[in-house]
């Protein structure tokens, strides 16, 4: 049996924009910060705050729009009345939950991603690690051809 619920259905939709935009405490928010601290020495820095942020807010207005036009339109624009059974509701709800959770323990996906991407750009630990004491000798000497 199908139960009608536009309210909550509404409210759900713009929590889960509001997320998707990047707006704290959800979990979109921690990947544009970590963005925005990341260019801060960066020359172009205003230019790519300027981007980050102007496209969060066009992103928000654009899902704004579309769910107050889903959710909230005159009556005599609806056909059908928004529905979802009562297990769909309850995921919704424990996946909009879920995200301030991401952002309370994302420090250490935060941290493991720091670590990587520093090995990343600095490989000749992972390399003497993997090859030991054949690390110096392991690339042989290029020869002119």
């Amino acid at each position: 049996m199908q139960h009608s619920y536009p309210r909550l259905l509404g409210v759900l939709y713009f929590i889960g924009a509001i997320a998707i935009a990047g707006a704290p405490p959800l979990s979109g928010f921690m990947g544009k910060l970590m963005i925005l601290q990341a260019v801060q020495e960066n020359a172009a820095a205003p230019w790519i705050w300027s981007i980050v942020l102007g496209t969060s807010l066009l992103g928000l207005v654009a899902l704004t729009r579309a769910g107050s036009d889903l959710f909230w339109r005159p009556a005599d624009r609806v056909g059908e009345s928004v529905s979802a059974p009562p297990t769909a509701l309850l995921s919704v709800i424990a996946l909009i939950a879920c995200s301030p959770l991401l952002v309370v323990g994302g420090g250490f996906v935060v941290q493991f991603a720091q670590v990587t991407a520093h090995q990343l750009v600095q490989p000749a630990g992972y390399v003497e690690s993997v090859l030991g004491d054949a690390y110096p000798h392991a690339i042989p000497p290029q020869t002119g051809g």
